[in-house]
């Protein structure tokens, strides 16, 4: 097994990328890096469960993404602004906090005292109302690429001069389709993006059978 050129996901060397957005000719983000590839069965619970109410995420988050963007210096050097995947205020609620949102703020901020290399835009874009997820148990390709487009309808480059001309990193916790990537990255690019590269926490393994496809 070996990683996938374009997403990182272990491959047979004899096969392609089971992934349809890797091969796809008309594909938008260049290439995406992630923490933990493959990302285990019990690995995804756990991130789920810290998601879902433990305002431990964004610690670990930003620590994993930090800690990858520090042994690949590669991706610093590819890519001049970082940003992370929006999620609209008032998404996930558990006792009065609105925790996504407050994860990506937080990790943002650690990103930004922690890695000097590259340049934090934690206001660059923002996702108007929350839309279906793509990351539901069983879920099939076209349901995480209907969600994806959807999620990206909802989102405004709020300050696109800071885009034109530059290569993006993209960072979000986990990817396994690459759908919601490629969506946003399109929209990057339609704001004069250079180039669009992704960094995740963990990369899902996607096999596709009779029932995700």
């Amino acid at each position: 097994m070996h990683p996938c050129p374009t997403c990182t996901q272990p491959i047979n060397p004899q096969r392609t990328c089971p992934s349809p957005v890797c091969s796809d000719p008309a594909r938008n983000f260049d290439k995406l890096y992630a923490t933990q590839s493959p990302l285990t069965h019990q690995g995804e619970k756990a991130i789920r469960h810290l998601k879902d109410g433990a305002t431990e995420w964004a610690a670990i988050l930003a620590y994993g993404i930090n800690q990858t963007l520090n042994a690949t210096p590669e991706i610093t050097e590819n890519n001049t602004i970082l940003i992370a995947n929006p999620t609209a205020s008032g998404t996930h609620l558990v006792a009065g906090l609105d925790h996504l949102a407050g994860h990506t703020e937080a990790t943002l901020a650690y990103l930004a005292l922690h890695t000097p290399d590259i340049t934090i835009e934690p206001a660059l874009l923002a996702k108007s109302h929350p839309t279906r997820r793509s990351g539901v148990h069983g879920a099939t390709f076209d349901h995480k690429q209907t969600a994806a487009v959807e999620h990206v309808a909802a989102i405004t480059v709020t300050q696109p001069q800071l885009i034109t001309g530059q290569n993006v990193l993209v960072y979000d916790d986990v990817a396994t389709t690459c759908s919601t990537l490629d969506q946003l990255a399109a929209l990057l690019l339609d704001h004069g993006a250079n180039q669009v590269q992704a960094l995740v926490f963990g990369r899902s393994h996607y096999k596709p059978t009779k029932d995700n496809q």
